[in-house]
């Protein structure tokens, strides 16, 4: 299972709501990498940022506002999940 690290921020590629968190590279740039999906955003700007620091709210908000909408884009997203994976497989 999967142990989010302290002051984790939520995933913009897997909607995760605590699995990212923001790491520096080996160039000295910021980059958020996600232990859930193991995506890797770099934020080459400041721009990016705040970007990041507003967004990653909306999106949470917006994934519960669909998550309590009947169900429908719920099961949505999990018949698209299951033809991903047997397409994987």
């Amino acid at each position: 299972m999967f142990d989010p690290p302290p002051n984790a921020a939520p995933c913009l590629c897997c909607l995760h709501p605590n699995a990212s968190r923001m790491k520096i590279s080996k160039l000295n740039r910021p980059y958020m990498a996600c232990g859930q999906c193991g995506s890797k955003t770099f934020l080459n700007s400041r721009e990016a940022l705040a970007g990041q620091a507003l967004l990653a709210p909306q999106v949470m908000a917006l994934l519960d506002a669909w998550r309590n909408a009947g169900g429908q884009i719920e099961a949505a997203i999990s018949g698209v999940e299951a033809r991903i994976k047997v397409a994987a497989a």
